[in-house]
């Protein structure tokens, strides 16, 4: 699973003008961006996201799981492994009450060492 934030407005390092012309881009003025929680779910050849417009919370991460939940159920997998890393929302105590719950019903969790060193 990973998480990003995607920009709503194209992003534009050069173009190609005549000189003496000036290119006009149409925009609305402001880059907002988006939070994105996706997730590869290998066994059922599938990807599930979630869009939130808040920085990564685990309200957010929470609400993802739980799409997931819906998701993997429907399709009646008895066990769901989710390998995750230690960002600040994942290992929060709400979210850790949350998976703790989860982990009797049909949620396995893999926590990432805190520090991998790459050879």
């Amino acid at each position: 699973m990973n998480e990003t934030w995607l920009h709503l407005q194209p992003y534009i390092t050069r173009t190609y003008m005549r000189r003496g012309e000036q290119q006009k881009i149409l925009h609305k003025g402001s880059n907002d961006k988006v939070n994105v929680f996706i997730i590869l779910l290998y066994s059922l050849n599938g990807i599930k996201f979630t869009i939130s417009k808040t920085r990564n919370s685990s309200n957010d991460f929470i609400n993802h799981l739980n799409s997931i939940k819906r998701y993997v159920l429907k399709r009646n997998v008895k066990r769901f492994i989710l390998v995750i890393d230690n960002a600040s929302f994942h290992v929060s105590k709400k979210t850790k009450h949350y998976m703790e719950k989860q982990s009797e019903d049909w949620l396995t969790v893999l926590f990432l060492h805190q520090h991998v060193h790459h050879s």
